[in-house]
């Protein structure tokens, strides 16, 4: 191995260390931030009286509607085969690290066995990093994502939101940007239509809760995390090889 490719592993791992650590200061703000406002329940919802939102009201209770083929309350979109091993991938649209995984040949891999019928793919859209950044992008973003997923786009939605990420971390997604994202998704004619209604009208804002709800049930300390038959992998050694041997043994198991 050359110098300048241990160099480049070094760097790539401190960037996830680094993300890693912000992730887990934003999850403990995130805590402390819902212990501070248990007192202000009743004070909240008095001056939430008689107020008129524009989008949906997000509520993540189990009433609240989900995607088209999202049976369970809080479960993520899924492609793939039934039956088969499962991949679960816990990703957050703002999460530079995600987009970053996206363009590897890990993500293709899993991709592949998905669509081979090796396995089933269920991608969780977290939006815990809207609370460190001081935005709710992550959460229209997933959304949105939802609202692509009835229109027989999920995938192709998904991959657009992370194309178009900002290189400013923080900066966020427009209402614009998220529907114009459903146009390079290929939404098209009356399918586009209910889509830009359903982001409009935040449809899924109460999913998206659900989804980040699950975070902590199932153990997730940051993103991306990558999970074959409910055993996390480790990123800095994951490969096309390990995911796929990973599945292989799930499914002989």
């Amino acid at each position: 191995m050359s110098t300048r490719n241990a160099d480049r592993r070094a760097t790539a791992r401190d960037k996830l260390a680094a993300e890693r650590a912000r992730q887990a200061a934003a999850q403990q703000r995130q805590r402390r931030l819902l212990l501070v406002a248990i007192p202000l329940v009743v004070v909240v919802i008095a001056v939430a009286v008689g107020i008129v939102a524009t989008r949906g009201s997000g509520s993540s209770s189990a009433s609240a509607p989900r995607p088209t083929g999202v049976a369970a309350v809080g479960a993520g979109f899924t492609t793939g085969t039934a039956g088969k091993p499962v991949i679960d991938l816990w990703e957050d649209f703002q999460c530079p690290i995600c987009k970053q995984f996206e363009g590897s040949d890990s993500a293709k891999a899993m991709r592949q066995l998905a669509a081979d019928g090796k396995a089933q793919l269920v991608i969780h859209p977290l939006s815990f990093l809207d609370d460190n950044l001081g935005n709710d992008s992550s959460k229209r973003a997933a959304a949105a994502f939802g609202c692509a997923i009835d229109a027989g786009k999920g995938l192709e939605y998904h991959d657009a939101v992370y194309a178009h990420q900002p290189e400013k971390e923080g900066a966020g997604y427009t209402d614009a940007q998220l529907l114009s994202f459903g146009t390079e998704a290929g939404i098209t004619g009356p399918a586009y239509d209910t889509f830009q209604q359903c982001v409009k009208a935040g449809t899924y804002d109460g999913w998206a809760g659900q989804v980040q709800h699950t975070m902590e049930q199932h153990g997730i300390t940051g993103t991306p995390t990558i999970q074959v038959a409910g055993k996390s992998q480790d990123l800095q050694t994951l490969s096309a090889d390990s995911i796929t041997r990973a599945v292989t043994a799930a499914a002989g198991s």
